[in-house]
């Protein structure tokens, strides 16, 4: 499937996996809209798991649902990536060293 948006808009920023600034940014950013549909929803906090994951995506609405899913995916990827104090070598770039 390809979503494409109006050829007229400007482009947005792209997000660079290899800068950790904007991979943290961008999360924070997902994380502060997430927090707005759980605020209309009553909740204050809310746990996503592997054993949950089907029945909390079906608590949003699915600009919501597929918000949460980028969200968990950013999320895992800047574990992967930089919560071991280390960055994968093929994407690494010499001037973050």
């Amino acid at each position: 499937m390809q979503l494409r948006g109006n050829l007229d808009d400007p482009p947005f920023r792209s997000l660079e996996i290899t800068s950790r600034e904007d991979l943290h940014n961008e999360i924070e950013c997902l994380q502060n809209i997430m927090s707005g549909f759980l605020n209309s929803m009553g909740l204050s906090v809310l746990e996503v798991n592997a054993y949950n994951c089907c029945e909390v995506t079906q608590m949003f609405p699915p600009p919501g649902a597929f918000l949460l899913g980028r969200l968990c995916t950013l999320i895992q990827l800047q574990h992967e990536l930089y919560g071991e104090d280390r960055v994968l070598p093929w994407i690494k770039k010499p001037s973050n060293n």
